[in-house]
Formats: C-alpha cells, structure tokens, sequence
C-alpha cells in the first residue's frame, strides 16, 4: 500500500517537472451540434472525439471555479475543427492529430496539452488482461475468435481515418494492412465516433475495439488490456515504454481572444494539470501558453 501512495507522488512530481504554466479561467460542459459561427459572450469548443471526455472534465473544473460557460459541442472530427476555424466559425478547435503542412501554411497554430494512451479495450467479463500484437493481427484477420475461457469475441474497429488508428499504423507492423482488408471483407462493425466505440464495449459482453485512456477513465464497464506486456499506466506513457499514444491539441489560428486565453490558463494550472492527470491524462506542460 505505501509503495502504491509514493508511485502515486512519484508521477504527480514528474508531471510538475514536464509542466508548468500559468493559471486563471471559463466553463459549463453542455454539448451541443456544430457551430455556425463565433459567438461573441461565451466561448465554444468542437472537434475531435477523442478531446471532449477530459476537455469536458477541464470545463467543468473552470465553470465552477469562475462561473464563466464555456460550451463543448458533440464530435465534429479533427478535419470539422480545423475547417471551422478557416471559415471563422470557430476560435478554439480540439485536434488529436499533428496538423499537416499545408494546415501550417494556412496559419493554423497547434496547443498540445494533454497525452493519452491509445489502448485496446474489452467488456469488464473479459477474463484476459493482456494481449501481444501478434494477437491483436490475429483477431482483426478472425483467426483468434475466442478469449481464454473460450468465449467469443466480438471485434469493433474505427474508420480508416481516425486518430487512433493512424497512431496503431505506424507501431504494430502489419496492422494497417489487415485493417483495411477487413474493411473490404466487410469483416467487422466500423464505428464512427469515440462515444460510438465506449458505448458499444460497454454495451457488448466479449467485445473488443480501439478506445484512449480518457474515453474509459469514468467507466466501470471496459478495461484496457496490456500490450506485450506493458500496461498503459500514466507512468508507463511518461517514461515511453508503452508507447501507442497521441496528443490532444487545441488548436487555432489568429490571436486569441481574452476569454480563450483565461480558459487556457486555467487548463496548464496546477489545477488543470491535476484535472489532466485525474481523468487518465498526462499533461503537457512544456508546450505553456504565454499571454
């Protein structure tokens, strides 16, 4: 028990080590559809899917903290933020992919201020707990059916696109490609959306599917499974061992206005930062935001 509570100061001292920044404050977590335009008395956040379950968490913390609403909006996809913000009808996005060339040369600026770890979730009566790439292949190409006390497993993916399977492309050889042709077989469920997939493992004994640390942080019903051995624990995530992760970004384009950078303030504050940390996040503070 106390070697638990002094892993627990050890990685609340690395995250201050990595981080540090400035504080202050907006926020009320309600969701909504897509913006149509900037709204001059509140601020709005929208994008990708993967963002809004810890960036919810950080509104909710400034809300009550300053009593300023900030709206986060369903999942309009890292693509819906950034075109959101070229045609103005946005000020803050969410992204959890690195901005491309020619995003950059459109003047579009990146925050990144939070690492998850991209892992592969199963319903709690999964008796398994750790799986090993070669396995993860085999069940996408429906050789490997069942989990260990011969259950059948219920395979879920994402669409090509998503954020978490471009991460999965470039460090589990051969991945994409028995991805895309169960795309072609038709081999399994495709899912659209982060809340899509969490609602699904939750709902479905025996499932099987892609999720990020912070899409399960608050939920009971699905856990993460080790990967060759490796639990993707914040420390894990720090240190690199396990390293199938993404940053969360906000992302924008001209100067902030005052309400966007009180907000930001408030997410790279001690305070933000143990928000971070708390619902399955590590926090990245060397990327400070600087009035």
């Amino acid at each position: 028990m106390i070697r638990g509570y002094l892993n627990i100061v050890l990685l609340f001292l690395i995250i201050l080590l990595i981080s540090g920044c400035s504080e202050k404050a907006p926020s009320n977590a309600v969701i909504k559809s897509s913006p149509s335009s900037i709204v001059e008395d509140k601020l709005i956040l929208a994008g990708s899917g993967s963002n809004i379950p810890i960036t919810s968490k950080l509104v909710e913390g400034y809300r009550i903290k300053t009593g300023e609403n900030v709206e986060v909006l369903e999942s309009i996809g890292t693509d819906g933020a950034i075109n959101a913000i070229k045609s103005g009808r946005l000020e803050l996005g969410l992204a959890s992919r690195p901005l491309t060339a020619e995003e950059r040369e459109f003047g579009l600026k990146e925050l990144p201020y939070a690492r998850v770890a991209v892992v592969f979730g199963v319903h709690r009566d999964v008796p398994d707990t750790r799986i090993s790439t070669s396995e993860i292949i085999e069940i996408l190409k429906g050789l490997k059916t069942t989990w260990s006390n011969g259950a059948k497993i219920y395979v879920f993916v994402r669409e090509p696109k998503d954020s978490s399977n471009i991460v999965l492309y470039e460090q589990i050889p051969g991945y994409k490609k028995v991805l895309f042709e169960s795309y072609a077989d038709r081999r399994w469920e495709v899912l659209y959306s982060d809340g899509g997939m969490t609602g699904t493992l939750q709902n479905t004994k025996n499932s099987f599917g892609v999720v990020n640390t912070t899409d399960i942080a608050t939920v009971n019903s699905i856990k993460a499974l080790d990967v060759n051995g490796i639990s993707p624990t914040q420390e894990n995530v720090l240190s690199g061992d396990y390293n199938l992760i993404k940053d969360l970004t906000f992302v924008y384009k001209d100067q902030l206005s005052i309400r966007s950078e009180n907000f930001l303030n408030f997410v790279f504050s001690p305070e933000g930062k143990q928000m971070l940390t708390k619902w399955g996040a590590v926090p990245l503070g060397r990327y400070c935001y600087i009035n």
